[in-house]
């Protein structure tokens, strides 16, 4: 628990490399570890993985963490910043919001295929949309529907990640590439 993370650390001299398995949800840990004065290191799992026993506890694991700390073997990872982390979480929420819209397309178009409707519309735009559910199919209606949601919430993302991060200079030159 955070209690006994706490009151382990709190025997340490300040500034001690405490190891982890890099995992996803990790980052409280991190955080807090570093709130308290020490340096946290994150292990790469699948080379800790191959390292360990095959008969795999938290004893064990704690164990042979500490034994690749203790002799500079630990194969660390880089450690994002806490604000570079938010930074990926919302890119990548964004990226789920778009496999979700393609996938939304693509099944839009398989319904047309099924029914032999040949449509030449855009689903990405209104006028296209429109088009589309003039066909009156439920489920072209639906994907549609969620397709609109969707892609209002991307466009959440892109107005908060904008007005975040859109001034940075990194973010600038990298809008400067074509595509």
């Amino acid at each position: 628990t955070r209690e006994d993370l706490e009151r382990f650390l709190a025997g340490l001299p300040r500034g001690t490399e405490v190891g982890l398995e890099s995992l996803g949800f990790c980052w409280p840990w991190t955080d807090l570890i570093e709130e308290l004065g020490h340096k946290p290191l994150l292990g790469d799992p699948i080379k800790l993985k191959h390292s360990a026993e095959d008969a795999k506890t938290d004893r064990i694991d704690s164990e042979f963490i500490a034994t690749l700390l203790r002799m500079r073997w630990f194969p660390a990872v880089y450690v994002p910043n806490k604000e570079l982390r938010q930074l990926r979480s919302l890119l990548g929420h964004r990226v789920f919001r778009r496999r979700i819209s393609t996938a939304l397309r693509n099944r839009t178009w398989s319904e047309f295929r099924k029914r032999d409707i040949q449509l030449d519309v855009n689903l990405g735009t209104k006028r296209g949309r429109s088009i589309a559910s003039s066909t009156r199919i439920y489920e072209v209606a639906q994907n549609l529907e969620l397709l609109e949601v969707v892609e209002a919430q991307m466009k959440q993302i892109e107005a908060k990640l904008e007005k975040r991060y859109g001034e940075l200079e990194p973010i600038r030159l990298l809008q400067t590439i074509p595509g």
